[in-house]
């Protein structure tokens, strides 16, 4: 079986000068994906219990 989904890319929000990067309306829920361009080396810190 083949995945259904339907994602939507730079959606304005009305009202203001700002957007949302990605959303995804999937089975599982809606998503809404905020991306950014960082620099430099991914690490991973286990902190906490």
């Amino acid at each position: 079986m083949g995945h259904v989904g339907l994602v939507l890319h730079d959606r304005a929000i009305p009202g203001t000068r700002s957007n949302i990067d990605h959303i995804a309306v999937v089975p599982s829920g809606v998503w809404v994906i905020d991306t950014k361009q960082y620099r430099g080396r991914v690490q991973r810190r286990d902190r906490g219990g």
